[in-house]
């Protein structure tokens, strides 16, 4: 998976880390040389100097190969900003990092619904921990040797069977169409825009990505 970072804050540091640790491809767009200079010696990642709000260095980054955009930076108006025009040069998805609950509201008054929120997503790890797991979500409840897996529906996947033509071993576990989901079966169709999220063997999830990769080559 290909993911571009606007930022090169700590948590743009440390989220482009883990996510080279799982073995995805990260592209970082960084103003400050310096900083881009700090981390490059330390990440496995490709760099981009220029400001991550101008269309121009954004699409440097090449949208159409990348599975997402992360707006990290330190400040949740640049952030919001990145996330719609990383939205108007294609990419697929846009998660931006928003603080202020003022500023939550306006982004998804504007369509931005993953929104990365940290002290929230801190707060609920904590009590989900002090509650001993309990309510934990995400990976943490699939058992050891599973992963999740969501991609966006294209148009080639409404045209054809791509449920049912899955890898094996790979299994559908949700829909999410507009403000809903349904819960799929290998012969539903999916509509191009839905979020499909399926549950898979942790051994078949690099098949998975090229799979993706596969269709967005073809478009």
């Amino acid at each position: 998976m290909r993911v571009v970072i606007v930022g090169a804050s700590n948590l743009a540091a440390a989220t482009a880390d883990a996510l080279i640790q799982r073995g995805h491809e990260v592209v970082m767009v960084e103003r400050d040389r310096a900083r881009i200079e700090e981390l490059g010696e330390r990440l496995d990642a490709a760099f981009v100097a220029g400001d991550g709000i101008r269309p121009s260095i954004l699409k440097e980054t090449s949208p159409e190969e990348c599975e997402a955009l992360l707006a990290l930076t330190s400040g949740d108006q640049d952030n919001i900003l990145a996330a719609l025009v990383g939205r108007s040069v294609g990419f697929q998805r846009v998660l931006p990092k928003v603080s202020d609950p003022e500023l939550e509201n306006v982004a998804i008054e504007v369509g931005l619904t993953e929104l990365l929120v940290p002290d929230r997503t801190m707060a609920q790890a904590i009590a989900d921990r002090v509650e001993g797991g309990r309510g934990a979500g995400g990976e943490q409840m699939i058992p050891a040797g599973f992963r999740l897996f969501t991609f966006i529906a294209t148009m080639e996947d409404a045209e054809g069977e791509c449920l049912k033509d899955l890898p094996r071993g790979v299994k559908p576990l949700a829909i999410f169409r507009g403000d809903g989901f349904v819960l799929p079966s290998e012969t539903d169709q999916v509509h191009a825009g839905d979020r499909v999220l399926l549950i898979l063997p942790a051994d078949r999830y690099d098949d998975m990505l090229e799979k993706r990769a596969r269709t967005k080559r073809r478009r």
